[in-house]
């Protein structure tokens, strides 16, 4: 027989009955035995550690990525009212454009001095009866 083929455990116990020392063979066994049972016990609490410390690191992912997502809504809502800002300044804008180009328009009409031109307006400030007086 050889270490090989057998357990360490299995060997001592062979060499202790070939040494002829068969009262140490219980002692020897007793104290393989308990060392197989603390390093199984050893092994189921290294277990629960790490299942432990698994569900720890699971719940602190699944709150980091909550708050990541709460943080994410909140910019976007942020962004949306931006944007929303931006479209009324825009809309402002267009009004103010549409304004300063009828202004122009009449500016223009108010400053024909043609007197045949159809666009002509007459201006506000002086009535046709002011003008007719005048000529």
């Amino acid at each position: 027989m050889t270490q090989d083929n057998l357990g360490w455990g299995q060997f001592i116990l062979s060499l202790v009955g070939v040494l002829g020392l068969r009262e140490l063979a219980p002692v020897v066994f007793s104290a393989l035995f308990r060392r197989k049972e603390d390093v199984e016990s050893t092994r189921i609490e290294n277990s629960a550690r790490l299942a432990a410390a698994s569900r720890e690191q699971i719940l602190f992912l699944k709150d980091s990525l909550r708050e990541a997502y709460a943080e994410m809504d909140k910019m976007q809502d942020d962004l949306n009212a931006k944007r929303a800002h931006i479209n009324e300044l825009s809309r402002k804008l267009y009004n103010i454009e549409l304004e300063v180009q009828l202004m122009r328009r009449r500016s223009d009409r108010l400053c024909c001095t043609n007197t045949s031109c159809p666009s002509r307006e007459v201006p506000p400030s002086q009535p046709e009866s002011a003008k007719t007086e005048k000529a």
